[in-house]
C-alpha cells in the first residue's frame, strides 16, 4: 500500500514540473516537421534567416508566401 501512494504522489509531482523541451532548441526532423506544420497553417513557409544556424530551430522564420 505503502508503494502505491509513493507512486502516485510522484506521478502527481512530476505532472506539476511542466512541459520539457526534448529538442532544447535543436533543429531535428521532428522539430522542423511540427515547426513547418505549424507556419503552413498560417499561410507561410519556413526559411532559414540570413546567417543563421541551420542546427538551431531559433535561426528559421515563417515567412508569408
Amino acid at each position: 500500500m505503502r508503494v502505491l501512494v509513493f507512486a502516485l504522489i510522484a506521478v502527481s509531482l512530476g505532472a506539476c514540473a511542466g512541459p520539457v523541451r526534448r529538442d532544447e532548441g535543436v533543429a531535428t526532423l521532428d522539430a522542423l516537421r511540427d515547426v513547418q506544420a505549424a507556419c503552413a497553417a498560417k499561410g507561410g513557409t519556413m526559411k532559414l534567416k540570413t546567417e543563421g544556424d541551420a542546427q538551431s530551430i531559433d535561426a528559421y522564420a515563417c515567412e508569408r508566401n
